[in-house]
């Protein structure tokens, strides 16, 4: 008869978080690539263990249900679920209704796409036609660093022009395009602030 013991559990279970971890890697190095260059693998895989540890006290535990709670870390901060700006979020993990982790998940998500919705106002549903996951990080990063008008801002008029522009047909490629015009925008102004502070 064969014997599993405790240690031998927890040995498996290390490995299957290892894996986990080692799958996540890649997966976030294209959902928030820039983010994950910048912060380094190292930091990446720390966000990732803090992810899966804090998922697990919301009784999230299956693998899509635990990449969606990291990739929401990614999104909104790593304290997405006690944040009193995002208060649906910590609605949605503490619902005792919710007992199955795939209609928690789900809730979660309608619920992050309807605040993505309103920080990036009617504009990412009818004119951007992004692609829905990039875009939707991009909207949001685009209302807090230029404001939630951004869209149809006149001092921003790069992004009309993009948004509108009829040569761009695919929503991934909107998505790129307005990313690589936002990070010239934003080098183009921190360069000028360098030049003012001086060495």
């Amino acid at each position: 008869m064969l014997i599993i013991r405790p240690t031998q559990l927890n040995s498996f279970e290390e490995a299957a978080l290892r894996h986990f971890e080692d799958e996540m890697v890649p997966h976030l190095a294209k959902f928030a690539p820039k983010h994950c260059q910048v912060i380094g693998e190292q930091a990446v895989r720390q966000a990732i263990r803090l992810g899966i540890g804090r998922a697990r006290k919301f009784g999230l535990t299956n693998r899509g249900p635990v990449r969606f709670y990291i990739e929401l870390m990614f999104m909104f901060g790593c304290d997405f679920d006690n944040d009193p700006q995002l208060d649906w979020a910590n609605e949605v993990l503490n619902d005792t209704t919710l007992l199955d982790q795939m209609a928690k998940a789900e809730r979660l998500y309608d619920r992050a796409m309807d605040c993505v919705a309103k920080i990036a106002g009617q504009l990412l549903c009818t004119h951007l036609l992004l692609a829905p996951q990039q875009g939707a990080a991009l909207c949001v990063g685009a209302a807090f660093a230029l404001g939630h008008g951004f869209g149809n801002d006149p001092l921003l008029p790069w992004i009309s022009r993009t948004i509108t522009n009829p040569l761009i047909t695919d929503p991934s490629n909107r998505v790129k395009r307005m990313y690589s015009r936002m990070m010239t925008y934003l080098d183009r102004i921190l360069a000028n602030q360098n030049a003012e502070v001086g060495p």
